[in-house]
């Protein structure tokens, strides 16, 4: 079953995790892509391929060059919900649920860091990086954040990212 290219569309441009670092630390370029402005200051190669980090300066609350030549990854990425919901597993209110649900957590989370820490980020990810390397801290508000980030990443995991991602993220933890 497919769906509205346009509810598709709708459904993507209210969330932006692949683009604000939530869910990846960089995207992938294609070979022949010539690449422009942060695109190409922010290129790197590994093992043959070529990425730019993440999050991109053009995301603020959504995609500011979304009808201007952007890398394909931009245009050809679905995520796992969007592929549950072009499969008609999902509708499009649950969708936009689920987006809702992450990021008012994912905002509480940038919030308890900012009070703990007091200095105020955007990217989850590197609060999880934080939460993740520190074990010296069993404050309580340390424990509540570092809850809430292990939420976000199950909630994130199951909606948003792919079995391999998943199985990747375990590997990498042990």
């Amino acid at each position: 079953m497919t769906n509205n290219p346009l509810e598709e569309q709708e459904i993507c441009i209210s969330c932006g995790f692949c683009c604000d670092h939530t869910l990846f630390e960089y995207a992938s370029l294609q070979p022949e892509e010539k690449v422009e402005g942060h695109f190409k200051d922010s290129k790197f190669n590994i093992d043959g391929n070529d990425y730019f980090k993440l999050p991109c300066p053009h995301f603020n609350e959504k995609c500011t060059i979304y009808k201007k030549k952007k890398p394909s990854i931009c245009s050809t990425f679905k995520c796992k919900l969007l592929k549950n919901f072009n499969k008609g597993e999902i509708d499009k209110e649950r969708a936009k649920s689920i987006i809702s649900e992450a990021k008012t957590l994912r905002q509480e989370i940038i919030n308890s860091h900012a009070e703990l820490y007091g200095s105020p980020t955007k990217s989850y990810r590197s609060i999880l990086e934080t939460v993740n390397f520190e074990s010296e801290n069993s404050s309580k508000e340390f424990l509540v954040l570092k809850a809430k980030t292990n939420l976000l990443s199950i909630l994130l995991i199951r909606y948003f990212k792919s079995k391999e991602t998943f199985d990747e993220f375990l590997s990498n933890d042990n």
